[in-house]
């Protein structure tokens, strides 16, 4: 599932869009006549075609949210990426905290230490996505490729 999220983020980066709002209440499921699990990303209401924009208000949801859309309004492909992370620990611990940026943020902090005490080299990727800096968080092509790398260890 989480290998079929990043490829439906990539085929939106992949056209210069950043969604601005993905949650795990954006993503479908769907199965194919293969049997393979295809996740499709949907509402597109916050969408831009374009990276690092400047808004006027914060347009994500509470606890997906990027401290710099949170803080700045500043929205860009790496505000995606922290939400990736955030739905990483959703799917993992079956739920996060959808609260003001510092309460999510804690709780998040919390549940990756959840984490990793079952599996460290996903808390590792989590962390990375997730991480305060946009500039140290990974693109979805490294993530990609540290996702793949983590599913065949």
């Amino acid at each position: 599932i989480g290998l079929s999220m990043l490829k439906a983020i990539r085929a939106l980066w992949r056209e210069g869009i950043v969604h601005g709002d993905l949650k795990s209440n954006n993503l479908v499921i769907e199965r194919k006549d293969d049997g393979q699990i295809y996740l499709k990303v949907i509402d597109y209401g916050t969408c831009i075609q374009d990276d690092n924009i400047q808004l006027n208000c914060c347009c994500s949801t509470d606890g997906y949210v990027s401290p710099e859309l949170d803080k700045d309004f500043k929205l860009s492909h790496k505000s995606d990426i922290y939400a990736v992370g955030a739905i990483l620990v959703e799917i993992w611990t079956g739920s996060i905290k959808q609260d003001d940026y510092n309460k999510s943020r804690s709780d998040l902090l919390k549940r990756i230490k959840i984490i990793e005490k079952e599996d460290s080299e996903l808390s590792k990727l989590i962390k990375k996505c997730v991480h305060i800096n946009p500039k140290r968080r990974p693109n979805i092509y490294e993530l990609l490729d540290m996702f793949k790398e983590l599913n065949e260890e």
